[in-house]
């Protein structure tokens, strides 16, 4: 049987509110009654559509997880693949990610979020190749990429760094290594 129009819609409202309860409480006091109030829907309506708590929060890290993907292959259209500039891009396109907007950081170290490296990986794959380097190379660099990123996510999500000041840090530590 199809969802309905007014069954997504709701399904999309508790998915919001699910985001902003878990960036405002955490998982360990995430509230499916809060995420009802929030979404404008009857304490039973998260139950309609969720088996439990655990699949609601499961769905709001799969929609956080799609956009990030979303927002990395846009960023594949924009610039060569392979290319420095791509990898850079992209690197700095995930710490604005991360610590922009919704800021998702708290994010980084939920279990589900497995496989969000996957663009950066392969991004970095289609570089190593492309300048010939060995797969221990190609690993290390991975990593090292990897390593940047979250170091600057890690000082801006701390106030040791501005949002704007650890993206172009990271940008210049990329053109550094690439």
């Amino acid at each position: 049987m199809a969802e309905s129009y007014a069954d997504s819609s709701i399904r999309n409202r508790l998915i919001e509110a699910g985001l902003t309860e878990l960036l405002e409480h955490g998982s360990g006091d995430f509230s499916l009654r809060r995420v009802a109030l929030a979404a404008q829907v009857s304490c039973a309506a998260p139950y309609r559509h969720f088996k439990d708590k655990d699949e609601l929060v499961r769905a709001v890290i799969a929609e956080i997880r799609e956009n990030w993907f979303l927002l990395a292959s846009e960023i594949g259209s924009i610039f060569e693949p392979g290319t420095a500039e791509h990898i850079s891009e992209l690197l700095v396109a995930c710490v604005r990610f991360w610590i922009g907007g919704g800021n998702f950081a708290p994010f980084l170290n939920v279990g589900e979020l497995s496989g969000f490296d996957e663009p950066i990986i392969a991004a970095t794959a289609a570089y190593a190749k492309a300048k010939g380097l060995s797969s221990d190379a190609a690993t290390e660099l991975t990593y090292a990429l990897l390593s940047l990123t979250y170091g600057a996510v890690t000082l801006a999500v701390s106030g040791r760094l501005d949002a704007s000041s650890a993206a172009d840090n990271l940008r210049r530590q990329v053109a550094a290594l690439l």
